[in-house]
């Protein structure tokens, strides 16, 4: 079985949302929480790092194999 991971991250330029994705076969979400994500946001073009752990909201979803 594999999961998405959905996580909305706060662009820290102009605060506009900045969606990433993860698919990993553990439904937990530590098991992105470590990771170190790139964000480019689509509306004011920032690009900058945050820690998964800080997403504003983490959502799973089974994904079909």
């Amino acid at each position: 079985m594999r999961y998405v991971h959905i996580l909305l991250f706060a662009c820290p330029g102009c605060n506009l949302p900045v969606v990433i994705d993860r698919v990993t076969e553990a439904v937990n979400m530590d098991s992105v929480d470590t990771e170190a994500i790139r964000l480019v946001c689509n509306y004011c073009g920032l690009a900058s790092g945050a820690n998964a752990k800080t997403a504003k909201k983490h959502f799973v979803e089974e994904w079909p194999e």
